[in-house]
Parts: C-alpha cells; sequence; structure tokens
C-alpha cells in the first residue's frame, strides 16, 4: 500500500483567501465582467483549475490544498490567478472551432483579447 506523502508546500487559510482576491483583482484588470465566477468548495488536485461553462458563462474555480515544487509566496499565488483567468479570457477563442468558426465570431473573439491585452498592458507603462 502506498503511503500518502505529506504536503511540500501546503496552502493555509489565509493564502486561500489571497488567492481569491487575485482572481478578482484579474477579473477586473482582463475586464472579464460578463463572467460569473465563484470558487467551488472541491479542492483542485493541481494548484488551481477553472471549470468553464461557456454557454452560460460561469467559471467554477477550485484551489489546490498543495503547490508541490512552488513555494506558496504571493508571487506564485497571483501567477497562478493570472494563469486560470487566462483560460477564461480565451476561452471563447478557443471554443469557436467547436461551435463552427464564421469569419466574423473568430475576429470578434481575436479582439476581444487584444483590446484587453492593450489596455493592461498601456496601463503598466503610464
Amino acid at each position: 500500500m502506498s503511503e500518502k506523502l505529506a504536503p511540500v508546500a501546503p496552502l493555509t487559510p489565509e493564502q486561500v483567501k489571497e488567492f481569491d482576491g487575485y482572481m478578482a483583482a484579474w477579473r477586473e484588470r482582463l475586464g472579464l465582467h460578463d463572467w460569473r465566477i465563484v470558487r467551488s468548495r472541491k479542492k483542485s488536485k493541481n494548484m488551481a483549475e477553472v471549470v468553464i461553462h461557456h454557454a452560460d458563462r460561469l467559471v467554477s474555480y477550485k484551489v489546490g490544498t498543495d503547490f508541490g515544487a512552488t513555494p506558496v509566496t504571493p508571487l506564485a499565488l497571483e501567477a497562478t490567478a493570472l494563469h486560470e483567468m487566462l483560460h477564461v479570457m480565451l476561452c471563447e477563442l478557443v471554443n469557436q472551432t467547436e461551435y463552427g468558426i464564421t469569419d466574423q465570431a473568430l475576429q470578434s473573439a481575436e479582439h476581444r483579447v487584444i483590446n484587453a491585452l492593450v489596455n493592461l498592458v498601456l496601463k503598466t507603462h503610464e
């Protein structure tokens, strides 16, 4: 029988709340106001993950209990939250293949990403 390994980089409840704050901040920065984003009570086996219900514009995210080889720092928490929110941002573009690509739909999804990135990059240079 295999033994369960002790967490290498466990998250505290305070760090999970900090992660939630980063998710909210990146939702704002990336302009994802048209998505309902909620944290699941379930735990992820990964650092974090999102489950995206595109038709409902609903995102459920899970936070892991252990960041493994990655030390749990504010930067690691924020980078992980940004990673998950970028999945949401790119969802419409990625899913165009599922819905049948039209030039207009693809251009619309592409420009949504471009406009969000332009706003984000230009704000960092002010």
